[in-house]
């Protein structure tokens, strides 16, 4: 951890100690951390470079979804069918599609932070902050329902028919949901011969509905509802990512003297691709391993960047409703094989809140691409995603340990790039039994998990939007994660309750130390000196050689406990492995991880011996 200021270590005390109230604090807190943020509805505004702004709603449509509208829908198709004679629609097979729900549109009002967890932990879900059936006139990166006055607002989505909520969480269904493909009777037969369409058919009740049927009664939904606007009636598509070559595009009308509906069917689908980059001082570069979330309506779908900030939905999107544009979300929930990390809006930097994302705004359906420059209030948190996606990969290659699988991120823009690794949900922290060394603190430190355990955080990492400070804010990251890889090694090595003693009491001295002398690394020869020169040397080490091998940038290592990055780089020059070291960290004292790397390497315990020696 790096030179905390005292009132982010008095946050992290507070914390554990859970002397504040915490309620009052969330009930007056809304999802935009308490800054105030420009509204602006100008459709000139670029989603490349943009400030922090609020989702911004309009009206709320009729849906053309819902089974009541659906059936509508219907019955205006079977009197077309019984009039006409011209073998589009076929009457009996119109006669005997029952409309049914195929899904509920749903919300969700947490009333409190273990509520939202709950419903946040669920992977089933996929949950908007904001209603699907209203239209938007601002895009943007959060929204709370001013009906609302708590810190949680509304979580909508949809589920199945049948599906039960969790327990005590406030839960409505908002409407029943008609959607063809998602019904689950629904298959598909892709033709071999790829200049006939494709036969795809839904079986609804006793009736088969075939791709004619089931775009006729969208067009006619949409129609009906006021929606026709959003409909692709003009079947032009431009995606490299088609199903099938189909030569022909065919044009259907359907009506009555009163109404007509016509719409074009080539392939149905889209399946949106594109990339996402982040401006840096070596060019634009992929931003890696986040999620990507596109919908429109009731269809949703995220896809993950890779290492070159390309995605691929795989998810498809049906052409006719899904019209001219599908929304985007650029979510910062990162991956990287099996780790994955989640940056949230946070209180005072130290509590984890709502996972961040950011309005892309309204694109093409066949993929949107593009860049976050420094003026984003998001640029630096594309720092941070990349260098830790980037930091595993260079942990793999160097043989060190992975940082904890979950890492839950509380990030803020500041000047100040200081930083943290407590790491509280990856091991059981009793920093209160050091501070109360009696049954009082034992008390204390399961009363502060129940009030605070939902937003603890593993890091704590700053940004600004400064180009000049790119390498820094990826350095210090670099930082923070290799005491977070120190910590799942200990586990592994010497088991999760003799690591949690071992980093309860650093974290525990180094925010003593700065309450009382304002110098959290405090001196050598004072409490508990051996296991900070231990920790921040070697995080200090691998900072110094990862920014001066990937980044060409230079770390100060002026004092203590930074100049034991020294010791460490002779030990390394001496023939010592990265990973030998690392393990030979689980140990209280210099001279105990002297000892276990002389059990590594016997032919080298006099150069070990030596190198060490000054140290002591």
């Amino acid at each position: 951890m790096r030179l905390l200021k005292p009132k982010n270590i008095l946050i992290y005390l507070v914390i554990c100690l859970s002397i504040i109230g915490c309620n009052k604090d969330l009930d007056n807190l809304k999802p935009n951390d308490g800054e105030n943020h420009p509204v602006s509805l100008d459709p000139t505004l670029s989603y490349e470079t943009r400030t922090k702004q609020p989702i911004i709603l309009g009206q709320q449509k009729n849906n053309p979804f819902s089974v009541e509208n659906m059936k509508r829908a219907l019955d205006s198709l079977r009197a077309y069918a019984q009039d006409e004679d011209d073998g589009t629609m076929r009457l009996k097979s119109l006669s005997e599609i029952e409309i049914k729900p195929t899904d509920l549109y749903v919300r969700f009002l947490p009333l409190d932070s273990n509520q939202y967890k709950t419903l946040m932990g669920d992977t089933t879900l996929t949950l908007f902050d904001f209603p699907l059936d209203y239209e938007i006139k601002q895009n943007g990166d959060f929204y709370h329902d001013s009906t609302i006055t708590t810190p949680y607002t509304w979580q909508y989505t949809t589920v199945k028919p049948g599906y039960t909520p969790p327990s005590g969480i406030k839960y409505e269904i908002l409407s029943e949901l008609f959607i063809v493909e998602n019904s689950e009777n629904y298959t598909e037969e892709i033709i071999s011969d790829t200049t006939v369409i494709q036969t795809k058919s839904a079986k609804i009740g006793g009736g088969m509905i075939d791709r004619n049927i089931g775009n006729a009664l969208y067009a006619i939904s949409f129609t009906l509802t006021g929606n026709e606007k959003e409909l692709n009636i003009s079947g032009k598509q431009n995606s490299s990512r088609l199903k099938s070559t189909v030569p022909n595009c065919t044009r259907y009308c359907v009506g009555r003297s009163w109404w007509k509906v016509c719409w074009t069917s080539c392939d149905p689908y889209y399946y949106p691709d594109g990339y996402i980059k982040v401006n840096t001082p070596s060019g634009d570069v992929g931003l890696k391993g986040v999620k990507v979330r596109m919908w429109r309506w009731f269809s949703y779908a995220d896809a993950r960047t890779d290492a070159n900030g390309n995605y691929y939905c795989s998810t498809r999107f049906n052409s006719l409703w899904i019209g001219n544009s599908i929304d985007y979300h650029i979510i910062f929930d990162g991956q990287n094989g099996s780790n994955s990390w989640t940056f949230s809006k946070s209180l005072f930097g130290a509590l984890c809140l709502w996972t961040n994302y950011y309005g892309a705004g309204s694109h093409s359906p066949n993929g949107h691409s593009m860049t976050f420059y420094t003026n984003s209030d998001y640029w630096g948190r594309c720092v941070l995603n990349n260098a830790i996606y980037d930091y595993c990969n260079i942990a793999m290659n160097d043989g060190i340990s992975l940082p904890p699988s979950n890492l839950d991120i509380a990030n803020k823009q500041s000047s100040d790039l200081t930083s943290g690794a407590p790491l509280l949900n990856n091991h059981i922290n009793w920093s209160l039994v050091y501070a109360y060394p009696n049954f009082w603190g034992v008390i204390g430190q399961v009363y502060a998990y129940s009030l605070f355990g939902w937003a603890f955080p593993d890091l704590m990492l700053r940004f600004t939007k400064n180009m000049s400070d790119y390498n820094k804010i990826t350095a210090i990251a670099w930082h923070e994660l290799t005491h977070a890889s120190q910590v799942r090694r200990m586990i592994t090595v010497k088991g999760l309750l003799w690591a949690s003693d071992y980093w309860s009491a650093n974290v525990y001295q180094q925010a003593k130390n700065e309450i009382d002398n304002d110098n959290a690394y405090g001196s050598k020869g004072d409490t508990r000196w051996q296991i900070i020169a231990l920790s921040e040397g070697w995080a200090n080490f691998r900072e110094w050689k990862l920014a001066g091998k990937y980044l060409s940038y230079s770390v100060s290592l002026y004092d203590f406990p930074r100049n034991y990055a020294y010791m460490f780089n002779s030990l390394y020059e001496a023939g010592c492995s990265y990973s030998d070291m690392e393990s030979s960290l689980c140990t209280y004292s210099i001279s105990g991880f002297r000892d276990n790397l002389i059990a590594k390497y016997p032919t080298l315990q006099t150069k070990i011996t030596s190198i060490i020696s000054s140290y002591l």
